[in-house]
């Protein structure tokens, strides 16, 4: 029997956790997933740092030069939209599949605003979807052994300051974790539950 869980991405959780191997991959994919939304965070930050406004439009976001200094206008993406959304921005992408003939996207949603501390954080949801030819129904994130991951949100954190640290002395890179005031933190839960099943807080 599956057991539904919500895999989750925090800057604070407990530390402490009944760690089950079989959720690694699950952790793995999550981490690789959030790549794009760190690059896409960080680049409309230098955008607003920059500029005092967030780019509302894909063509303001990927055409920036900022775009091409964080590597987000090389990432692979089949659709995005943007619009304002109060104080800050909102930004649905697509993904390309990275298997070919695959009957299903992954739908990432990010809600960037600028922090009273000058940092800059982007709430982020990621569901899969099946292809509209199927129905187009909500899938499961993945499926670990006995473990159905029905969702991956959080929230990433982006301090301009160490981004531009980065860029300047060429260790910039859009590993989850490594741009803001605290490393990313990865636990799954069962839904409606508070303790995680798997745990994993990456390094700085």
């Amino acid at each position: 029997m599956l057991r539904a869980l919500v895999l989750a991405a925090l800057l604070t959780a407990p530390a402490f956790a009944q760690s089950d191997p079989a959720l690694a991959p699950t952790a793995d994919r999550f981490r690789a997933d959030l790549t794009t939304v760190t690059a896409v965070l960080a680049t409309a930050a230098l955008v607003h740092d920059a500029s005092g406004t967030f780019p509302s439009t894909p063509y303001a976001l990927l055409g920036s030069a900022e775009a091409g200094r964080t590597g987000l206008r090389a990432a692979s993406l089949s659709e995005i939209s943007m619009s304002r959304d109060g104080d800050g921005v909102a930004v649905r992408y697509v993904p390309l599949p990275i298997a070919p003939y695959t009957r299903d996207d992954e739908v990432v949603t990010l809600d960037i605003t600028r922090d009273d501390d000058g940092t800059y954080s982007g709430a982020y949801r990621i569901t899969r979807r099946a292809d509209p030819d199927d129905g187009g129904r909500t899938l499961p994130y993945d499926t670990a052994g006995r473990y159905r991951v029905d969702l991956a949100s959080g929230t990433a954190c982006v301090d301009v300051a160490t981004v531009r640290e980065q860029l300047a002395t060429g260790t910039y890179t859009n590993t989850p974790g490594t741009l803001g005031p605290q490393p990313l933190t990865v636990r799954v839960v069962p839904l409606g539950g508070d303790t995680p099943v798997y745990y994993q807080e990456g390094s700085r």
